[in-house]
């Protein structure tokens, strides 16, 4: 069963939804949200945009490494 953002915030299972990684994945998602869109974010919480914050520029690497950078 598939729950919608909108749906756990009116039935007060949260206060907001952090969009964080789906943002860095999708910058136009909350647009396609606004627009009814009811597509998903192509966000796979990997983590590696948080990861390589520190040694290279934010971006969704999809999954991917960095050559020569430690184990995530």
């Amino acid at each position: 069963m598939c729950i919608s953002m909108e749906d756990i915030i009116e039935n007060g299972g949260a206060d907001y939804i952090s969009l964080s990684r789906a943002l860095i994945r999708d910058p136009g998602f909350p647009g396609k949200i606004k627009e009814g869109s009811r597509e998903i974010s192509r966000c796979i919480h990997c983590n590696h945009c948080i990861h390589y914050l520190s040694i290279a520029p934010l971006r969704c690497y999809n999954g991917k490494r960095i050559k020569g950078s430690s184990k995530i």
